[in-house]
């Protein structure tokens, strides 16, 4: 069961008469995380009670606010947009169109959500970020800074996109898997477990995205294809190049130094094997016929 927060009346304020369709805004008050404002109880189209809006806020009439949901701040809700179950939509965040925000989701920041798409699970979207179309953002996942998820794409479990990255077409992204930087994944693509495709990687069907769970001394790395080749994101650093990866390898990583030789010259070779398999997969290399 859901418990409100406190809530108390301003005193001096008129009240204004409710009507269906038309907010309740009366001379009440609610805390939505930092304090009381002043606040109101949404009307939804069919007449019933809905959650909490705070004045500063926008709901249009035509929005259904579940109960338990709650619209704070300057965000602005319009359309026939829905915000269902116990979500949040804060800050400056816009949500219009038909698009659907539910569960225990949050929209905050700058954030815009528009078109069919649906935020939904405990899903965040924030920053400047930007979910239309018929995309899909559930589970743990977290799209922020000036990340873009659109078309028939799906952001789910604990993957995150972030930066300038795009998600699109009938991409899905899932697992842990994180697309950063001006990263684009599209088409049919599948990115998931542990995989990080960063910089300008451009990924459009399984043939674009090699990736290893764990090599060497254990880090996950990808190889994803760029428009002049591939790009490396070996745990936490990016390589512009498989070039640049494997010179870093060969100088020996400041996280080998404790290893013994024999364990270093196996790492060196497993990097070695991998990155000629990447080539090999990416159509970056002849292979023998």
């Amino acid at each position: 069961m859901t418990v409100a927060p406190p809530r108390r009346r301003l005193a001096g304020m008129a009240t204004n008469p409710l009507g269906c369709g038309i907010d309740a805004r009366s001379n009440e008050t609610f805390d939505f995380g930092a304090g009381q404002v002043p606040a109101h109880r949404h009307i939804n189209p069919n007449g019933t009670l809905g959650g909490w809006v705070a004045d500063s806020a926008t709901v249009a009439p035509t929005v259904w606010v579940s109960g338990a949901a709650w619209v704070s701040g300057a965000a602005w809700v319009s359309g026939a947009a829905r915000v269902n179950g116990g979500a949040r939509v804060s800050g400056a965040a816009w949500v219009y169109g038909d698009a659907w925000v539910s569960g225990a989701a949050r929209v905050s920041g700058h954030a815009r959500v528009n078109g069919d798409a649906r935020v939904n699970g405990a899903a965040c979207v924030s920053g400047h970020a930007w979910v239309s179309g018929a995309a899909r953002v559930n589970g743990d996942a977290r799209v922020n800074g000036d990340a873009r998820v659109n078309g028939d794409a799906c952001v789910s479990g604990d993957a995150r996109v972030s930066g300038g990255a795009r998600v699109s077409g009938g991409a899905h992204v899932s697992g842990g898997a994180h697309v950063s930087g001006t990263a684009h994944v599209c088409g049919d693509a599948r990115v998931c477990g542990d995989a990080e495709v960063s910089g300008n990687a451009r990924v459009s069907d399984d043939a674009d995205l090699v990736w290893i769970d764990r090599i060497a001394h254990g880090i996950p790395i990808t190889v994803a294809r760029t428009p002049t080749g591939a790009c490396v994101q070996a745990g936490c650093t990016h390589f512009e190049s498989i070039e640049a990866a494997l010179a870093h390898a060969a100088e020996g990583p400041a996280e080998w130094a404790d290893a013994t030789d024999e364990q270093q010259a196996r790492w060196l070779a497993e990097v070695l094997a991998f990155a000629a398999l990447a080539k090999i997969r990416l159509g970056l290399a002849e292979v023998a016929s």
